[in-house]
C-alpha cells in the first residue's frame, strides 16, 4: 500500500479508502478509519460504502431509518472532523 500511496502521490492521482462496513470489527473501527484516513493527506476522502448497513428506507421510501445507531456514529465522528 505504501508504494502505491507513494506513485498516485508523485502522479497527483486522488486516492479514497473504500471502507466495507459489513467487513470491519465493530462500527467504533469504522469510525476510526474515517478519523485516520481524514488526518492523512495522502487520502483524497473516505467512501461510506454499504449504505444499506446504516440507514435504509421506509417502505415507501419517504424518508431513512438508520440501522442500530451507525449513522449517528458516523456523523459524530464527521462532527469532530470539522466535517459538515
Amino acid at each position: 500500500m505504501e508504494e502505491a500511496l507513494r506513485l498516485t502521490g508523485e502522479l497527483g492521482i486522488p486516492v479514497y479508502l473504500n471502507r466495507y462496513l459489513k467487513r470491519a470489527n465493530s462500527i467504533e473501527e469504522y469510525v476510526s478509519d474515517l478519523g485516520n484516513i481524514f488526518q492523512n493527506e495522502r487520502f483524497a476522502g473516505f467512501d461510506i460504502y454499504e449504505f444499506a448497513h446504516v440507514s435504509r428506507p421506509t417502505p415507501n421510501a419517504s424518508e431513512l431509518v438508520p440501522v442500530e445507531d451507525r449513522l449517528e456514529q458516523i456523523r459524530e465522528k464527521a462532527k469532530t472532523l470539522g466535517i459538515r
